[in-house]
């Protein structure tokens, strides 16, 4: 009495090293600098998938599961240029030039999609530099990653209003015909287009999930400085307490490498903040003390 079954049966080889490295650089009286590094390298293939995931699964920006490649791979639809009135052109099945009539729910032949690549990073780590001159303490941490892919923010629509924002990759757009020849963002459509093309919000759709909107996730990040003093045991002493510090931590003071097709958009929290709203800056000040 079912007509389908949800089941998981797949197989799939993962493989991955990780190690941490501390190093004491400099040690001297009064004065020490020591690093710690953190890397981690991890990759997963799809040997054996029974399910056929369609096209809108595939491209999304979560990524999705195709036998040969990463269990949460990202695909997109080739983009073959702009039409003389600027709208997107994609390259379908056996190479087929389509403007229109596109179908996300396809599933039994997805092999023209390109893969991107893994939306997981490859290469995720760390590295700490902590310098101590008696009772004060720097630390410095920066944290990395590499080797993954982001879907852009889907910004392109067949159809703009006073009431929402619009892309800055719009200032390059079509507007004349012969400008597909020098830029692959597409026009704005006219009342004209949007009447006649009925399937004219699918087209952006796909551009939305085309290999035009992907960016690698790739990035260094400033993470955190922390600046300690201890106060000297004769101080504290005498107020009966047996230690005393006071610590300074600036968090996400900067973003020192990401991919310039991000417009500034967070490759780390893409999607849950760094979009809607960027990793904000934090200053903490505390006091702690032992009794």
């Amino acid at each position: 009495g079912e007509t389908t079954k949800w089941a998981n049966h797949a197989d799939m080889n993962s493989k991955g090293v990780e190690f941490t490295l501390n190093t004491r650089n400099i040690v001297i009286p009064d004065f020490s600098w020591t690093t710690n590094v953190t890397f981690s390298y991890n990759t997963n293939k799809i040997k054996k998938l029974k399910s056929k995931p369609n096209i809108m699964r595939l491209v999304r920006e979560e990524g999705g599961p195709l036998e040969g490649h990463a269990a949460a791979g990202l695909y997109s639809i080739p983009f073959a240029g702009l039409s003389e009135e600027g709208l997107p052109t994609f390259y379908w099945k056996n190479g087929e030039l389509i403007e229109d009539n596109i179908n996300f729910q396809e599933s039994q032949d997805v092999s023209f999609l390109k893969y991107e690549g893994s939306v997981d990073p490859s290469i995720v780590g760390g590295m700490e530099n902590s310098f101590k001159y008696k009772n004060l303490t720097l630390g410095v941490y920066f944290t990395y990653q590499f080797g993954n892919k982001i879907r852009l923010y889907p910004s392109f629509k067949a159809r703009y209003s006073d009431t929402g924002a619009m892309p800055a990759e719009l200032a390059d757009r079509w507007m004349i015909r012969g400008d597909e020849h020098k830029t692959n963002v597409p026009a704005i459509p006219s009342r004209r287009q949007y009447r006649d093309f009925s399937s004219l919000t699918s087209v952006y759709n796909a551009y939305n999930y085309s290999d035009q909107r992907v960016a690698r996730g790739d990035f260094i990040r400033l993470k955190d400085i922390t600046l300690s003093y201890t106060l000297p045991k004769k101080w504290i002493s005498p107020l009966s307490l047996n230690n005393a510090e006071f610590r300074f931590v600036a968090s996400n003071l900067a973003l020192l490498y990401s991919d310039k097709k991000l417009n500034g958009q967070d490759p780390e929290f893409f999607r849950s903040g760094g979009v809607a709203m960027p990793m904000p800056r934090q200053f903490t000040f505390t006091l702690r003390v032992g009794l």
